[in-house]
């Protein structure tokens, strides 16, 4: 199996190294979603009443936190990890 990384078909995307530099819109959702409790178990709020709160589309809101989910899981996971290596713990 190979894993090709969105960077590596598009060198131009940057991942980032923390929170501080995920653009503000999606920093500011993020943020919003963990303070209000979208990520416990169970939820606080669910995306509707988040959104309807923050004064953005569900649609914008739920995109913004996929946007921020996916590059700092990407930042998390380092350039030589493959998913065989953390699949076998090499």
């Amino acid at each position: 199996m190979e894993v090709i990384r969105l960077s590596d078909l598009d060198p131009s995307r940057e991942r980032p190294e923390s929170a501080e530099s995920l653009p503000v819109e999606q920093r500011a959702a993020l943020q919003a979603a963990v303070e209000r409790g979208y990520y416990e178990t169970p939820r606080r709020i669910d995306l509707s009443d988040l959104a309807e709160e923050l004064s953005v589309p569900r649609s914008t809101l739920s995109y913004r936190l996929r946007r921020a989910k996916a590059s700092l899981a990407t930042a998390f996971v380092a350039d030589n990890d493959s998913l065989e290596a953390i699949t076998t713990g090499d």
